[in-house]
């Protein structure tokens, strides 16, 4: 896609939240000044990370990133005289499909039809402080031209490159994990696996070259909705519409019916005897829970909200990513379940596709972005970022590393803690 329509920037625009605890975010306050006191003020970072931008005295004139990290664009003036603008291009000769992508948090900018023939766009700011978030869906180098009053006033380059991720399997379509027996993980495929058709299967993170062993190949469609419970795994059949149990031990599985007539499930995690889920409930989305203990077992539905995401159980805790941005909590020990949402909590370009609790961590992938945030400061670490059109989903964490996936491109990643 070689133009940035509009109404794509607005509407991004209202997917970021803005971070009213930045020290460094302080707006200089208007002044009445004459024209020729028009002095741009730079800040080393802004709402969004560090500065691109950067002072005709700065030694640093090309800024290179290793992916996609939050970048700001920011200056302020005191002069209400001064006209602040910056025309972003890509100059990578070999780029296709190039796209800029700006978001922000207000609507202070007039903004220019995308040229085409050059791969730039120029935003003027109406007010007197210019910040704005950069992504670039495309990789290379990026000029960034800074004015005032319609005048060049310096120029940077920013050089983006991907991630060097370490492939740790690769040509299996795998999309989620669950901890299985002993040092074995099933894995489960929501894209076509052999011959067409789904299937389940077990790896052994210490091995995996040996790929993908043990497969259930599926007569039909199986949800990426299942867990496993030492050898055995619960899985959300959707042709079926119920919830099945099978055992990859055996030879030649079969599959038994745990509960019938379910709606839909979306995601499964267990916890001792006890299998929770996010389902549909009505159209709307639930966490619900399942004693797989007893006979005859039935869904009972603990908490409703329309913005439920991904979850994950850890130390008597249910953790939901919101489609809002936000993180919700239940204390399984008290039996009210109340729900516990902290907004603004991930600040992402997309919500989380999956999350996953360990050590006082939340793990999570959204896009091209694998980051975790400390449970206690909420202080957050991005570990990977690359471009935002990459699906990375499901995170399995051990020790010393974390593995996830893209399905489409058939491959787990790993990276070392």
């Amino acid at each position: 896609m070689k133009v940035i329509r509009l109404f794509f920037i607005l509407f991004f625009a209202m997917l970021v939240a803005c971070d009213d605890d930045n020290d460094e975010m302080e707006i200089i306050p208007v002044n009445d000044v004459a024209c020729e006191e028009d002095g741009v003020t730079f800040l080393a970072t802004g709402q969004h990370g560090e500065n691109i931008l950067r002072d005709a005295n700065s030694e640093i004139d090309t800024l290179k990133v290793n992916g996609f990290t939050n970048l700001s664009l920011q200056a302020s003036t005191s002069a209400s005289c001064t006209d602040l603008k910056i025309t972003v291009t890509n100059i990578t000769a070999d780029c296709e499909n190039c796209m800029i992508l700006f978001l922000f948090e207000d609507s202070n900018w007039e903004i220019s039809d995308y040229n085409a023939a050059n791969k730039s766009q120029t935003f003027t700011s109406t007010g007197m402080e210019m910040d704005m978030q950069f992504f670039g869906i495309s990789g290379g180098t990026y000029q960034i031209d800074y004015f005032v009053n319609d005048s060049i006033s310096h120029t940077n380059y920013l050089q983006s490159s991907e991630d060097n991720l370490e492939v740790f399997l690769q040509n299996e379509p795998v999309s989620s994990f669950s901890e299985g027996n002993s040092a074995l993980y099933v894995v489960s495929v929501s894209i076509s696996g052999p011959d067409g058709e789904y299937y389940y299967g077990i790896m052994d993170v210490d091995n995996p070259d040996a790929g993908v062993t043990n497969k259930f190949i599926g007569g039909s469609e199986i949800t990426t909705a299942f867990a496993a419970k030492d050898d055995e795994i619960y899985y959300y059949d959707s042709d079926a519409s119920a919830i099945r149990k099978l055992n990859l031990t055996s030879v030649e599985p079969e599959p038994t019916d745990v509960i019938n007539n379910v709606e839909a499930i979306w995601e499964m995690r267990i916890d001792g005897d006890i299998l929770y889920m996010r389902l549909e409930n009505g159209g709307s989305f639930s966490v619900g829970r399942v004693d797989l203990s007893i006979e005859n077992p039935v869904i009972d539905i603990i908490a409703t909200n329309d913005n439920f995401n991904a979850i994950d159980v850890e130390n008597n805790t249910i953790f939901i990513s919101m489609l809002s941005g936000g993180l919700a909590t239940i204390d399984l020990t008290d039996e009210t379940y109340a729900v516990v949402i902290k907004d603004d909590y991930f600040q992402d370009f997309l919500p989380p596709t999956s999350i996953k609790v360990s050590d006082n961590y939340v793990y999570y992938t959204s896009g091209g972005i694998v980051a975790r945030i400390d449970l206690v400061s909420s202080e957050k670490e991005v570990l990977v970022q690359t471009n935002p059109n990459d699906n990375f989903t499901d995170i399995h964490v051990e020790e010393d590393f974390i593995i996830f996936t893209n399905p489409f491109e058939e491959t787990i990643y790993k990276y070392d803690l």
